[in-house]
């Protein structure tokens, strides 16, 4: 009798909720996290912590899948990785030099970026930088290696790039 007073009188607080309910996503199978989140919507039946929830899991669990999404003018697919990230929600398909702003929840809806090829010269600045404090990389330069690079650099507060 004293474990069901207990368990009657510990309701869960909705942080609890959405970090129990983002538990839930982020360890849902591959390819399955809409169904899960559907169950677990029907589960929590608070729409404020669900959508907290899904808003905070959904952009770690498509990274973490390495999920891919078709550009909306059939042009090529964005992969959504750390690596492409270059907003919140946006991302780089380096092989079009397009940028594409995602909804992560919809994972379908796709939106071109215009004027995404100022983020794409940003991103390339980012990798040259990168290799350039990779220290093997600029051993393998110093010995002949494939490699090459240009001297680079950004003009603070503005989008003016210097190669």
């Amino acid at each position: 009798m004293a474990e069901e007073d207990e368990t009657q009188g510990s309701e869960l607080s909705d942080k609890q909720k959405r970090e129990i309910a983002k538990w839930f996503l982020l360890n849902s199978p591959a390819g399955e996290i809409q169904y899960v989140a559907r169950d677990v919507r029907s589960v929590l039946n608070d729409d404020n912590v669900y959508n907290t929830a899904v808003s905070e899991a959904f952009p770690l669990y498509n990274k973490s899948h390495l999920i891919c999404l078709k550009m909306p003018d059939r042009s090529g697919d964005v992969l959504i990785t750390p690596v492409s990230e270059i907003n919140e929600n946006e991302y780089l398909d380096p092989r079009t030099a397009q940028v594409a702003r995602v909804d992560h929840v919809k994972q379908s809806d796709i939106m071109i970026v215009l004027g995404s090829w100022i983020s794409v010269e940003i991103w390339k600045v980012k990798v040259k930088v990168k290799i350039r404090q990779d220290s093997t990389l600029d051993t393998a330069v110093d010995n002949g290696g494939p490699y090459t690079f240009t001297p680079v650099a950004i003009s603070e507060g503005s989008s003016d790039l210097v190669f």
